[in-house]
């Protein structure tokens, strides 16, 4: 097994002047969060990435069960879980423990809480999404990524 690598203990961002920090998730809740995502994302990615070699499976993988809003939420709570924004009072979770947002007008900033939920993807995936992901797709695909950066 390769040894572990030492990583930062959080990803610094900042977004509308407010300085945010993305901390990694634990690994139970990564690994769920990535399963969701692999199963919501993977067979659209896959069905259009095969669709000129195999039109009829193309149509079935972007037919995947879509979420359903309670699905999302708990899974949009679980993203946002590792985030946390610089008050006056120190720094916070972005969302409280009942997954409502912490954050003066948060709850109706819509783009604000995509970027999170993606910054925290990105942060805590990237090294599986370059190193594990990324090759696996390409070599089922007959592609090598050599310079694909995430």
């Amino acid at each position: 097994m390769d040894a572990i690598k030492e990583r930062r203990e959080y990803e610094p961002f900042v977004m509308d002047g407010k300085e945010y920090r993305i901390y990694w998730l634990d690994a139970y809740t990564a690994m769920y969060i990535g399963y969701q995502l692999m199963n919501t994302a993977l067979p659209p990615l896959i069905g259009s990435l095969t669709a000129e070699i195999m039109p009829d499976r193309s149509a079935a993988a972007i037919a995947a069960a879509p979420m359903s809003k309670s699905q999302f939420t708990s899974l949009l709570k679980d993203v946002l879980s590792c985030t946390k924004v610089r008050m006056d009072s120190g720094w916070i979770n972005v969302i409280n423990d009942n997954g409502s947002p912490a954050v003066p007008g948060m709850e109706t900033n819509v783009g604000a809480m995509m970027t999170l939920a993606a910054e925290s993807i990105k942060f805590n995936f990237k090294d599986f999404f370059a190193e594990k992901l990324l090759p696996l797709v390409g070599g089922a695909f007959g592609m090598s990524p050599p310079n694909t950066e995430i």
